[in-house]
C-alpha cells in the first residue's frame, strides 16, 4: 500500500453459534434414551448450510458428545451411517444428503442440541425422504459466546428417558 492510499476495512463483530450433538446406541432399538445405553465415539457428525453445501464435520469423542462452533444461521446436521448400524433417531433420511439428519436454526450464542440414535437391531426402520427433522432439537444459550462448556446439557440433567407419548417443550430463557 502506498502513502495517501485508501483502503475500506469491515469488522463484524459476530458471537459464535454452537451444534452440540450426542450419539447413543439404542440397544433396544426404540428411538429413545433408557438407562445404561452406552453412547458412541468415532461417528462422524457432518454440517451443511441451508444451500446444502459443505461446512465442516466433526467425530464423537469417547462419551458420544461433538461439540461445533458456527455463525449463527440455518443448518444441515446429519449423522454418517457405519454398516451394520440402523437410525432410530432422527425417525426420517433427509432426501438431499441420504442419511439420519437436523434441521437447526442458530441465532448467536444459541446452542442446538440434538440426539443421533442407532441400533444394530433390525427391530425398527425409519420411514425415507424427509427434509430434516427439528421437533428433536433443543435450543439453549451459552453464557459465554467463545465458550459452549459453560452451558448445561439439557440432557444430562434427567434421566434422559422418554416414552412415544411424552411431549417436552423448552422454551428459550433470555438473561436480562
Amino acid at each position: 500500500m502506498a502513502a495517501g492510499e485508501q483502503i475500506t476495512c469491515i469488522f463484524l463483530n459476530e458471537r459464535a453459534a454452537f451444534i452440540n450433538a450426542r450419539k447413543v446406541d439404542d440397544v433396544n432399538g426404540s428411538g429413545n434414551y433408557q438407562s445404561g445405553e452406552p453412547f458412541m465415539a468415532d461417528w462422524e457428525i457432518e454440517v451443511y448450510d441451508s444451500d446444502n453445501q459443505f461446512v465442516t464435520s466433526e467425530l464423537t469423542d469417547a462419551d458420544g458428545r461433538v461439540s461445533i462452533r458456527v455463525k449463527a444461521g440455518n443448518y444441515i446436521v446429519c449423522e454418517v451411517p457405519q454398516d451394520g448400524w440402523s437410525a432410530t433417531r432422527p425417525t426420517q433420511i433427509n432426501s438431499t444428503f441420504g442419511q439420519p439428519c437436523y434441521s437447526v436454526s442458530l441465532l448467536p450464542k444459541r446452542i442446538g442440541w440434538m440426539r443421533f440414535f442407532n441400533t444394530q437391531s433390525s427391530a425398527r426402520a425409519i420411514v425415507a425422504a424427509d427434509d430434516g427433522q427439528s421437533a428433536d432439537v433443543i435450543y439453549t444459550w451459552a453464557n459465554e459466546p467463545e465458550d459452549e462448556s459453560t452451558a448445561v446439557d439439557p440432557f444430562a440433567n434427567s434421566p434422559f428417558e422418554e416414552t412415544e407419548e411424552t411431549t417436552t417443550i423448552f422454551l428459550p430463557m433470555i438473561k436480562r
